[in-house]
């Protein structure tokens, strides 16, 4: 998935509730299968920031804390769109990073 060329959309999916009386639908937005890094509402949170910092070249800061998808997705997006992403990072220092850092730093 380039985010940049093809920026992604949630997926909208039918779900059938069916009762005594009578048939109900329902729709529901799946934020979560946008991507495995970027998924739920965080790719809505970071789009156009990133979408703006990818047009004009410039760097995305946020914070986030230890175990924070945001910093996360934030990584992933910028990756993908190629913008270079800061992380800081809430909490007390730690010797050795969380996996959600880990992944972020790779």
């Amino acid at each position: 998935l380039n985010f940049f060329n093809d920026p992604p959309t949630p997926i909208i999916q039918p779900l059938r509730l069916e009762t005594a009386q009578t048939e109900k639908r329902l729709w529901i937005v799946r934020g979560d299968l946008i991507d495995h890094r970027v998924s739920g509402n965080k790719w809505l949170q970071l789009k156009y920031n990133l979408l703006l910092a990818a047009d004009k070249g410039h760097d995305v800061l946020s914070f986030g804390g230890p175990w924070s998808n945001h910093i996360h997705a934030l990584a992933a997006a910028g990756q993908q769109l190629n913008v270079n992403t800061i992380g800081i990072i809430r909490g007390a220092w730690r010797r050795k990073p969380t996996p959600m850092l880990q992944d972020a730093v790779g």
